[in-house]
């Protein structure tokens, strides 16, 4: 019996394997190409992976406000497994990480606990005496019937409202 467990083990390990090669090849040819070749440099790959945690896996909008379509894109950091989001600015190329290992605002540095994303259209965030205006589109980011926050980009970096403060 062991020895038939052993060998069962042996042959599927492969193809479970193979099975996890497909299922990233279809992500990565979903995403725009801008994407896939920053997720497919060295720096890159080497420490992330997409993820579907969520679907969608990818958000496409102007978040930084410069006229041009970025993404974010749901990954995990491959060493701690943690989950977060990287947005490619589509008019430099440049990348930014939030959770994945890095702490974000009350989101701390793993957003295994999102289960709702989506893109903020809003102009402006906060009912205060003074609101927050926004340069380009935020990211909704949820979990479902319990917390719910907005990340939007600051002009130098990626910053976190909390949702009903």
């Amino acid at each position: 019996m062991l020895k038939t467990i052993v060998c069962l083990f042996i042959f599927i390990r492969p193809l479970i394997a193979q099975m996890d090669a497909n299922k990233k090849y279809l992500l990565e040819q979903s995403l725009p190409d801008v994407c896939r070749e920053i997720l497919q440099s060295s720096n890159v790959s080497n420490q992330y992976q997409i993820s579907d945690h969520l679907n969608p896996f990818y958000l496409e909008a102007d978040f930084n406000g410069d006229q041009k379509i970025d993404a974010a894109i749901v990954v995990q950091e491959k060493t701690n497994r943690k989950i977060g989001i990287m947005i490619i600015h589509g008019g430099s190329k440049s990348y930014h990480i939030l959770g994945a290992g890095k702490e974000l605002g009350n989101g701390g540095d793993d957003f295994a606990w999102m289960d709702i994303w989506k893109v903020y259209r809003q102009k402006q965030i906060g009912k205060k005496l003074k609101p927050i205006v926004l340069s380009g589109a935020g990211i909704w980011i949820e979990k479902s019937e319990s917390a719910s926050a907005i990340v939007y980009w600051d002009g130098k970096g990626y910053r976190w409202y909390q949702a009903g403060d």
